[in-house]
């Protein structure tokens, strides 16, 4: 796991802009639970079997 504060080193950026993109990807369904498991695109869209 990832802090905010670790994401927003590893990519240049503020802390509060990173959480500001994890509350819109949790909106989105991309982000599940407190953990920021993050679910790909293409296993969200994908029917299962």
């Amino acid at each position: 796991m990832i802090s905010q504060d670790e994401l927003a080193s590893k990519y240049q950026s503020s802390r509060s802009t990173i959480a500001g993109h994890i509350r819109n990807l949790k909106k989105k369904g991309y982000i599940l639970g407190k953990k920021y498991l993050m679910v790909c695109h293409a296993q969200k869209t994908m029917k299962q079997p």
